[in-house]
């Protein structure tokens, strides 16, 4: 029976294999004794002791602890069963759009890679023009002893020494689209080992952090500044 034919037949109060509501109504319908085993076993929290004081209620209650875990890996095993045609489907969907999703942002980082090679040199051939211009003026402005003129061309060289890239090139296409640069900070780590991590410090996230120390605690270390590393024992129950 395939995944389609499998819902429509469980699923008898709703057409939608995929309506919420009728999902949740039959997964009810069909692990409605495992739903009853959990609920017994979570009431039963309220009966435990506050306190263990001998071996016998310690053994009950490690039979107890069993119980919940196999009560547990049961729902697991179910939630999993359950969840893998979903999951298929899903997969298949996301294969269908994403396929042509990477096609089509190779060509458009291809595009763009052109573009950009094309645009820089045109900013850069535009600058060069303008500086060239503003020194013209300024020149011309010195030798008639125009201070005004030299003044305000050679405001117009630096001007256009600290205008950005964007400011040189801008175009517009037919169809409305704007083609320009935008100038961003990118980075190439050259050496892993030498990269600084107390600069970094300030940007790094706690659960970051927490993996660190996680991942160098189980590899043997037991010093860490800030740190306080300790054993700790845990009941285990198999």
């Amino acid at each position: 029976m395939s995944f389609a034919e499998d819902q429509s037949a469980s699923i008898g109060h709703n057409s939608d294999p995929l309506d919420p509501e009728a999902i949740r109504a039959r997964l009810a319908d069909t692990h409605g004794a495992l739903l009853t085993r959990a609920s017994s076993l979570t009431e039963a929290a309220a009966r435990l002791p506050e306190k263990i004081e001998d071996d016998e209620t310690n053994a009950k209650m490690g039979d107890f602890v069993k119980q919940i875990g196999g009560a547990h890996k049961a729902l697991e095993a179910a939630r999993k069963t359950e969840k893998a045609p979903y999951d298929d489907a899903g997969k298949v969907v996301h294969g269908f759009f994403t396929g042509p999703q990477g096609r089509l942002e190779e060509v458009k980082r291809t595009a763009e890679a052109r573009m950009s090679g094309y645009m820089r040199a045109k900013a850069d051939a535009e600058r060069k023009r303008r500086e060239e211009e503003a020194r013209r003026l300024a020149e011309e402005a010195a030798a008639k002893n125009d201070e005004s003129a030299f003044e305000q061309a050679s405001e117009e060289v630096e001007l256009i020494e600290a205008s950005k890239p964007a400011e040189m090139v801008r175009q517009h296409s037919d169809l409305g689209t704007v083609a320009t640069l935008r100038t961003s900070w990118e980075f190439e780590v050259l050496d892993r080992a030498k990269v600084d991590l107390e600069a970094l410090r300030p940007y790094l996230g706690a659960d970051a952090v927490d993996k660190a120390i996680r991942a160098a605690v189980r590899a043997g270390m037991r010093e860490i500044a800030g740190v306080r590393i300790y054993q700790d024992q845990k009941a285990s129950i198999r």
